[in-house]
Protein backbone atom coordinates (compact mmCIF):
# COMPACT_ATOMS: atom_id res chain seq x y z
CA UNK A 1 0.00 0.00 0.00
CA UNK A 2 2.76 2.48 0.80
CA UNK A 3 4.25 2.00 -2.68
CA UNK A 4 0.98 2.96 -4.33
CA UNK A 5 0.64 6.08 -2.20
CA UNK A 6 4.17 7.17 -3.10
CA UNK A 7 3.42 6.59 -6.78
CA UNK A 8 0.29 8.71 -6.46
CA UNK A 9 2.24 11.48 -4.71
CA UNK A 10 4.91 11.46 -7.43
CA UNK A 11 2.24 11.53 -10.14
CA UNK A 12 0.36 14.41 -8.55
CA UNK A 13 3.64 16.28 -8.26
CA UNK A 14 4.27 15.63 -11.95
CA UNK A 15 0.80 17.00 -12.78
CA UNK A 16 1.52 20.18 -10.83
CA UNK A 17 4.91 20.62 -12.48
CA UNK A 18 3.57 20.16 -16.01
CA UNK A 19 0.85 22.70 -15.19
CA UNK A 20 3.68 25.23 -14.83
CA UNK A 21 5.58 24.19 -17.95
CA UNK A 22 4.50 27.17 -20.04
CA UNK A 23 5.46 29.72 -17.38
CA UNK A 24 8.59 31.66 -18.29
CA UNK A 25 11.66 30.96 -16.19
CA UNK A 26 10.33 27.74 -14.64
CA UNK A 27 12.18 25.14 -16.73
CA UNK A 28 15.14 24.62 -14.39
CA UNK A 29 12.92 24.21 -11.37
CA UNK A 30 10.54 21.86 -13.17
CA UNK A 31 13.24 19.56 -14.55
CA UNK A 32 14.98 19.41 -11.16
CA UNK A 33 11.76 18.43 -9.41
CA UNK A 34 10.80 15.86 -12.07
CA UNK A 35 14.21 14.25 -11.68
CA UNK A 36 13.75 14.08 -7.90
CA UNK A 37 10.47 12.21 -8.37
CA UNK A 38 11.96 9.98 -11.07
CA UNK A 39 14.83 9.04 -8.73
CA UNK A 40 12.45 7.53 -6.18
CA UNK A 41 12.41 3.75 -6.56
CA UNK A 42 8.61 3.52 -6.42
CA UNK A 43 8.30 5.63 -9.58
CA UNK A 44 5.03 6.92 -10.99
CA UNK A 45 1.50 5.59 -11.21
CA UNK A 46 1.78 3.74 -14.53
CA UNK A 47 0.87 0.12 -13.83
CA UNK A 48 -2.82 0.63 -12.96
CA UNK A 49 -5.28 3.38 -12.11
CA UNK A 50 -5.33 4.64 -8.52
CA UNK A 51 -8.72 3.67 -7.17
CA UNK A 52 -10.54 3.35 -3.86
CA UNK A 53 -13.20 0.90 -2.80
CA UNK A 54 -14.13 0.89 0.87
CA UNK A 55 -16.59 -1.93 0.22
CA UNK A 56 -19.45 -0.44 -1.80
CA UNK A 57 -22.79 -2.11 -1.08
CA UNK A 58 -26.25 -2.20 -2.68
CA UNK A 59 -27.50 -0.02 0.16
CA UNK A 60 -28.58 3.63 0.05
CA UNK A 61 -25.55 5.86 0.56
CA UNK A 62 -23.08 2.99 0.19
CA UNK A 63 -22.83 2.43 -3.56
CA UNK A 64 -20.08 3.86 -5.75
CA UNK A 65 -20.88 7.63 -5.65
CA UNK A 66 -20.37 8.07 -9.41
CA UNK A 67 -22.80 5.23 -10.10
CA UNK A 68 -25.24 6.64 -7.55
CA UNK A 69 -25.27 10.18 -8.94
CA UNK A 70 -25.18 9.56 -12.68
CA UNK A 71 -26.62 6.07 -12.93
CA UNK A 72 -28.87 4.19 -10.55
CA UNK A 73 -29.85 4.04 -6.91
CA UNK A 74 -29.16 1.05 -4.70
CA UNK A 75 -32.33 -0.68 -5.96
CA UNK A 76 -31.52 -0.20 -9.64
CA UNK A 77 -33.90 2.69 -10.31
CA UNK A 78 -32.61 5.34 -12.74
CA UNK A 79 -31.48 8.46 -10.90
CA UNK A 80 -33.03 11.82 -11.85
CA UNK A 81 -29.58 12.85 -13.14
CA UNK A 82 -28.96 9.46 -14.71
CA UNK A 83 -29.09 10.76 -18.28
CA UNK A 84 -27.90 14.28 -17.52
CA UNK A 85 -24.16 14.24 -18.39
CA UNK A 86 -23.81 14.08 -22.16
CA UNK A 87 -20.88 14.41 -24.54
CA UNK A 88 -20.32 17.39 -26.78
CA UNK A 89 -20.87 17.14 -30.51
CA UNK A 90 -17.20 18.10 -30.88
CA UNK A 91 -16.08 15.02 -28.93
CA UNK A 92 -18.38 12.60 -30.75
CA UNK A 93 -17.31 14.02 -34.11
CA UNK A 94 -13.68 13.63 -33.05
CA UNK A 95 -14.17 9.96 -32.17
CA UNK A 96 -15.74 9.29 -35.55
CA UNK A 97 -13.32 11.29 -37.70
CA UNK A 98 -10.23 9.84 -36.02
CA UNK A 99 -11.43 6.26 -36.34
CA UNK A 100 -11.85 5.93 -32.55
CA UNK A 101 -15.31 4.38 -32.47
CA UNK A 102 -14.18 1.66 -30.04
CA UNK A 103 -13.53 4.09 -27.19
CA UNK A 104 -16.63 6.09 -28.14
CA UNK A 105 -18.85 3.04 -27.69
CA UNK A 106 -17.27 2.27 -24.31
CA UNK A 107 -17.40 5.85 -23.06
CA UNK A 108 -21.01 6.42 -24.14
CA UNK A 109 -24.19 4.53 -24.91
CA UNK A 110 -25.98 5.01 -28.20
CA UNK A 111 -28.85 7.51 -28.31
CA UNK A 112 -31.54 6.43 -25.85
CA UNK A 113 -29.08 5.03 -23.33
CA UNK A 114 -28.63 1.66 -21.69
CA UNK A 115 -31.03 -1.22 -22.18
CA UNK A 116 -31.83 -1.86 -18.52
CA UNK A 117 -33.06 -5.34 -19.42
CA UNK A 118 -29.65 -6.07 -20.93
CA UNK A 119 -27.15 -4.13 -18.78
CA UNK A 120 -24.09 -2.73 -20.52
CA UNK A 121 -25.76 -2.74 -23.95
CA UNK A 122 -27.42 0.22 -25.68
CA UNK A 123 -31.11 0.35 -26.50
CA UNK A 124 -30.28 1.19 -30.11
CA UNK A 125 -27.85 -0.63 -32.37
CA UNK A 126 -24.30 0.41 -31.53
CA UNK A 127 -23.56 1.97 -34.91
CA UNK A 128 -21.60 5.21 -35.30
CA UNK A 129 -24.70 6.94 -36.63
CA UNK A 130 -26.51 6.26 -33.35
CA UNK A 131 -24.07 8.27 -31.24
CA UNK A 132 -24.60 12.01 -30.87
CA UNK A 133 -23.51 14.90 -28.66
CA UNK A 134 -24.62 18.40 -27.74
CA UNK A 135 -23.19 21.49 -29.50
CA UNK A 136 -21.31 23.80 -27.14
CA UNK A 137 -23.73 26.22 -25.50
CA UNK A 138 -26.96 24.64 -26.77
CA UNK A 139 -29.63 25.49 -24.23
CA UNK A 140 -32.41 23.16 -25.35
CA UNK A 141 -33.47 20.54 -27.85
CA UNK A 142 -31.02 17.82 -26.81
CA UNK A 143 -32.91 15.36 -24.65
CA UNK A 144 -32.13 11.86 -23.44
CA UNK A 145 -33.82 10.48 -26.54
CA UNK A 146 -31.54 12.36 -28.94
CA UNK A 147 -28.11 12.32 -27.25
CA UNK A 148 -25.71 9.67 -25.91
CA UNK A 149 -25.30 9.35 -22.10
CA UNK A 150 -22.32 8.04 -20.09
CA UNK A 151 -21.52 4.54 -21.26
CA UNK A 152 -20.76 1.05 -19.99
CA UNK A 153 -17.15 1.71 -19.06
CA UNK A 154 -18.43 3.64 -16.04
CA UNK A 155 -22.20 3.10 -15.72
CA UNK A 156 -23.71 -0.38 -16.05
CA UNK A 157 -26.89 -1.22 -14.20
CA UNK A 158 -26.21 -3.46 -11.21
CA UNK A 159 -22.46 -2.75 -11.07
CA UNK A 160 -22.71 -0.51 -8.02
CA UNK A 161 -19.45 -1.67 -6.46
CA UNK A 162 -16.86 -0.75 -9.07
CA UNK A 163 -13.79 1.00 -7.61
CA UNK A 164 -13.89 4.80 -7.65
CA UNK A 165 -11.11 6.20 -9.87
CA UNK A 166 -8.91 8.90 -8.30
CA UNK A 167 -6.19 9.16 -10.97
CA UNK A 168 -5.64 7.18 -14.15
CA UNK A 169 -2.40 5.67 -15.37
CA UNK A 170 -3.23 7.02 -18.84
CA UNK A 171 -3.02 10.58 -17.53
CA UNK A 172 0.33 9.84 -15.90
CA UNK A 173 1.74 8.41 -19.13
CA UNK A 174 0.72 11.56 -21.00
CA UNK A 175 2.32 13.72 -18.31
CA UNK A 176 5.54 11.72 -18.72
CA UNK A 177 5.26 11.99 -22.52
CA UNK A 178 5.02 15.76 -22.34
CA UNK A 179 7.87 16.00 -19.85
CA UNK A 180 10.15 13.97 -22.12
CA UNK A 181 9.05 15.70 -25.32
CA UNK A 182 9.41 19.15 -23.79
CA UNK A 183 12.63 18.73 -21.80
CA UNK A 184 14.42 15.86 -23.55
CA UNK A 185 17.68 14.77 -21.90
CA UNK A 186 17.20 17.29 -19.08
CA UNK A 187 14.80 14.85 -17.42
CA UNK A 188 16.00 11.43 -16.32
CA UNK A 189 13.04 9.44 -17.59
CA UNK A 190 13.78 5.98 -18.93
CA UNK A 191 11.49 5.88 -21.97
CA UNK A 192 11.05 8.07 -25.02
CA UNK A 193 8.20 10.55 -25.44
CA UNK A 194 6.71 8.29 -28.11
CA UNK A 195 6.76 5.26 -25.82
CA UNK A 196 5.06 7.17 -23.03
CA UNK A 197 2.50 8.55 -25.47
CA UNK A 198 1.66 5.18 -26.95
CA UNK A 199 1.46 3.58 -23.50
CA UNK A 200 -0.94 6.38 -22.51
CA UNK A 201 -3.24 5.59 -25.42
CA UNK A 202 -3.09 1.87 -24.61
CA UNK A 203 -3.85 2.56 -20.94
CA UNK A 204 -6.82 4.70 -21.97
CA UNK A 205 -8.23 1.87 -24.06
CA UNK A 206 -7.65 -0.58 -21.21
CA UNK A 207 -9.41 1.61 -18.64
CA UNK A 208 -12.62 1.61 -20.70
CA UNK A 209 -12.41 -2.13 -21.32
CA UNK A 210 -11.36 -1.95 -24.97
CA UNK A 211 -9.04 -4.47 -26.61
CA UNK A 212 -5.33 -3.71 -26.93
CA UNK A 213 -5.59 -4.40 -30.67
CA UNK A 214 -7.96 -1.45 -31.01
CA UNK A 215 -5.38 0.85 -29.41
CA UNK A 216 -2.70 -0.44 -31.76
CA UNK A 217 -4.95 0.19 -34.75
CA UNK A 218 -5.51 3.79 -33.68
CA UNK A 219 -1.80 4.37 -33.09
CA UNK A 220 -0.94 3.17 -36.59
CA UNK A 221 -3.79 4.69 -38.60
CA UNK A 222 -1.63 7.36 -40.25
CA UNK A 223 -3.72 10.25 -38.88
CA UNK A 224 -2.60 13.42 -37.16
CA UNK A 225 -3.12 13.49 -33.36
CA UNK A 226 -3.43 9.69 -33.13
CA UNK A 227 -0.45 8.15 -34.95
CA UNK A 228 2.77 9.57 -33.43
CA UNK A 229 4.73 9.38 -36.68
CA UNK A 230 1.93 11.14 -38.59
CA UNK A 231 1.60 13.97 -36.05
CA UNK A 232 3.79 16.99 -36.91
CA UNK A 233 3.18 18.67 -33.54
CA UNK A 234 3.94 16.01 -30.92
CA UNK A 235 2.75 18.12 -28.00
CA UNK A 236 -0.63 18.61 -29.63
CA UNK A 237 -0.93 14.85 -30.12
CA UNK A 238 -0.19 14.34 -26.42
CA UNK A 239 -2.67 17.03 -25.39
CA UNK A 240 -5.40 15.65 -27.63
CA UNK A 241 -5.09 12.07 -26.47
CA UNK A 242 -4.86 13.19 -22.86
CA UNK A 243 -8.05 15.22 -23.28
CA UNK A 244 -9.85 12.20 -24.75
CA UNK A 245 -8.51 9.86 -22.05
CA UNK A 246 -9.80 12.14 -19.28
CA UNK A 247 -13.36 11.95 -20.66
CA UNK A 248 -15.77 10.91 -17.88
CA UNK A 249 -12.88 10.51 -15.43
CA UNK A 250 -11.72 14.03 -14.59
CA UNK A 251 -13.52 16.93 -16.21
CA UNK A 252 -11.83 19.52 -14.03
CA UNK A 253 -8.42 18.33 -15.18
CA UNK A 254 -9.60 18.53 -18.79
CA UNK A 255 -10.63 22.13 -18.15
CA UNK A 256 -7.27 22.92 -16.54
CA UNK A 257 -5.49 21.42 -19.55
CA UNK A 258 -7.59 23.45 -21.96
CA UNK A 259 -6.75 26.62 -20.03
CA UNK A 260 -3.04 25.71 -20.06
CA UNK A 261 -2.70 24.70 -23.71
CA UNK A 262 -5.63 26.22 -25.59
CA UNK A 263 -6.07 22.81 -27.14
CA UNK A 264 -8.07 21.15 -28.55
CA UNK A 265 -9.39 23.99 -30.69
CA UNK A 266 -13.07 23.68 -29.86
CA UNK A 267 -15.84 25.56 -31.69
CA UNK A 268 -17.27 28.70 -30.14
CA UNK A 269 -20.24 28.29 -27.80
CA UNK A 270 -23.68 29.04 -29.24
CA UNK A 271 -24.31 31.11 -26.10
CA UNK A 272 -21.60 33.65 -26.98
CA UNK A 273 -22.81 36.88 -28.62
CA UNK A 274 -22.45 36.87 -32.40
CA UNK A 275 -19.03 38.04 -33.50
CA UNK A 276 -17.33 37.52 -30.14
CA UNK A 277 -14.07 35.61 -30.12
CA UNK A 278 -13.70 35.55 -26.34
CA UNK A 279 -13.56 32.29 -24.43
CA UNK A 280 -14.44 31.51 -20.79
CA UNK A 281 -11.61 32.01 -18.34
CA UNK A 282 -13.16 30.64 -15.14
CA UNK A 283 -16.31 29.21 -13.64
CA UNK A 284 -19.10 31.54 -12.58
CA UNK A 285 -19.95 31.77 -8.91
CA UNK A 286 -23.23 30.03 -7.97
CA UNK A 287 -26.09 32.27 -6.86
CA UNK A 288 -25.52 31.27 -3.24
CA UNK A 289 -22.26 33.24 -3.29
CA UNK A 290 -24.01 36.56 -3.85
CA UNK A 291 -24.88 36.84 -0.17
CA UNK A 292 -21.82 35.20 1.38
CA UNK A 293 -19.00 36.42 -0.87
CA UNK A 294 -19.91 39.99 -1.76
CA UNK A 295 -16.28 41.09 -2.14
CA UNK A 296 -15.66 38.79 -5.12
CA UNK A 297 -18.97 38.29 -6.91
CA UNK A 298 -19.09 41.87 -8.30
CA UNK A 299 -15.49 41.50 -9.52
CA UNK A 300 -16.54 38.50 -11.58
CA UNK A 301 -19.12 40.56 -13.42
CA UNK A 302 -16.62 43.36 -13.98
CA UNK A 303 -14.03 41.16 -15.70
CA UNK A 304 -16.46 38.93 -17.61
CA UNK A 305 -15.21 38.14 -21.08
CA UNK A 306 -18.57 37.89 -22.83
Amino acid sequence: RSTRWIQLANSLKLRILIRQSRVAGMDAYITTEINKAAAVSEGFLTSTNFTVNPGFLATAGKTNPYYDRWGYDANGAVRSLGRYPRPTKFLIDWYKSSGDSVRMKRAFYAIGGENTSNPGVSVRAELNSNYAGVPFGAGSGYTAGTVSPIGPSLITKGQFNRPYVIMTSAEVYFLLAEAKQRYGAAVTLASTAQEYYENGVKASFAQVGAAASAATALLTNGKDLTDWAASPDKLKAIWMQKWVALTNYNGLESWAEYRRTGFPETPQSLAVPTGSTNRPVRFFYPQSEAGSNQANVPVQAADAKF
